[in-house]
């Protein structure tokens, strides 16, 4: 179990790392009208 709990912990940390990802978050810091928090892994 502990395999599979690192293999996904890479694949949400490069899935968090990719370019579309990275603009979807900034253009969501720009919408003020979006409820917050919004998590890293949303």
């Amino acid at each position: 179990v502990e395999n599979g709990n690192t293999e996904l912990e890479g694949l949400r940390k490069a899935n968090a790392e990719h370019p579309i990802e990275v603009t979807g978050k900034k253009l969501r810091d720009l919408m003020s009208w979006v409820d917050r928090p919004i998590t890293e892994t949303a």
